[in-house]
């Protein structure tokens, strides 16, 4: 194996290791199920430590969830920092086979927009 192989080995390992870390492959089908009622009610309750893990540098801010809900087959949490991170709500949106966030959306107007995502498939709004 010549060393432009190995680069594109290593390369490739690389890629895979990083959409491992994010908890979802990009490019993968959106979600054909909606979330459980059991889903809901654990990122529920799991959102604090995924809202200090999506923005580190408020880790010193409690949340308190103000509505859970899905759309497009995703489960979705909003929740209210305490003070505000330069939003004073964020939902959360989970995909039924994983457990961590893989989006990010902030209040824009009557509804949500998409401030960041892992999954290719997020909507990039929401009605609110």
């Amino acid at each position: 194996m010549g060393w432009l192989d190995k680069a594109k080995q290593a390369l490739d390992q690389a890629v895979a290791a990083g959409k491992e870390a994010l908890g979802s492959e990009t490019g993968s089908a959106a979600p054909s199920e909606p979330p459980t009622e059991a889903a809901l009610a654990a990122w529920a309750a799991g959102v604090e430590a995924d809202a200090h893990a999506m923005f580190p540098d408020d880790t010193d801010k409690a949340w308190t969830v103000e509505r859970v809900w899905s759309h497009a087959n995703y489960g979705l949490v909003t929740a209210r920092p305490s003070a505000s991170i330069g939003y004073d709500l964020v939902t959360f949106a989970y995909r039924p086979d994983t457990t961590t966030p893989q989006g990010t959306y902030v209040p824009d107007g009557a509804g949500w927009a998409l401030l960041s995502g892992r999954d290719d498939h997020l909507p990039r709004s929401i009605p609110g």
